[in-house]
């Protein structure tokens, strides 16, 4: 019981990848209890998705703008679960950028021109740090680059304790595709975004989680919503799917097209 109870927590903290996005994710965060009960009004307002030829995910986009930004905490419905907004902030230097996401976990990769690659991941919530090695990549000149069109990479990983140690390792696999254009409407104004679907899963000794996230992505300005489902198997029984989303609230989207 022990064992079986050390895997469900290395895994659920592996599942918090935005494996973009993750990643990577993307704007990878675990689950936040409800502080409230939900406002009529959703926090985002998502248009119709629409096919585009020309929709390409550039690398720099993968991530937030640079700097801080604030977050709005939703559930999987864009209705507001938090009152306060929360911060996150993007730190770059040379090739390497940290995301430190609103909801704690911190995401480490190496960016250029034309790929994204993940390092690690750190959940202090749970004291776990999720290391890639060769980093993951997340994106390439190879995809992903066409509507529907799945692109999928993997690579061997560990998850250690924050303080040292090794908790469970395994191969993390990702596959991404786009799945079109939509305008988007947030408390940072509303303009077209391209829609990404990212599908982590993490293959350990003893357990798997799997997480589906789903990124907003305004061309110049990142990610400006995310919404994510996550599901951790020890021994290969389901314990329990978690939800949620995040939406960007500042500072003002700027990109062309976008209004307040």
């Amino acid at each position: 019981m022990r064992t079986g109870g050390r895997a469900n927590r290395a895994v659920a903290a592996l599942a918090c990848l935005f494996a973009l996005s993750a990643a990577a994710t993307g704007l990878t965060a675990c689950a936040t209890p409800r502080t409230q009960q939900a406002r009529p009004q959703p926090v985002a307002v998502l248009g119709e998705l629409r096919n585009d030829p020309h929709a390409v995910l550039v690398p720099r986009d993968l991530y937030p703008i640079d700097g801080k930004s604030e977050w709005v905490v939703t559930d999987d419905d864009w209705m507001r679960i938090e009152d306060a907004a929360r911060v996150g902030t993007v730190v770059r230097s040379g090739d390497a950028i940290e995301w430190r996401e609103p909801l704690g976990t911190t995401t480490e990769a190496v960016i250029d021109d034309s790929s994204v690659r993940l390092r690690r991941t750190i959940v202090p919530g749970d004291k776990a740090v999720s290391i890639f090695d060769p980093p993951l990549l997340l994106v390439s000149p190879d995809g992903p680059k066409s509507v529907g069109v799945a692109f999928e990479t993997e690579s061997p990983m560990r998850v250690e304790w924050i303080d040292g140690g090794e908790r469970d390792r395994g191969t993390g696999h990702r596959s991404s595709r786009i799945l079109g254009m939509s305008r988007v409407r947030t408390p940072a104004g509303e303009a077209d975004a391209l829609v990404v679907e990212n599908t982590f899963e993490a293959h350990l000794k003893m357990a798997r989680a799997k997480r589906v996230t789903t990124l907003w992505i305004v061309p110049g300005e990142g990610p400006v919503a995310e919404r994510w489902s996550q599901t951790v198997y020890v021994f290969g029984i389901p314990t329990g799917t978690t939800r949620g989303a995040t939406v960007r609230s500042a500072p003002r989207l700027c990109a062309p097209g976008a209004r307040p």
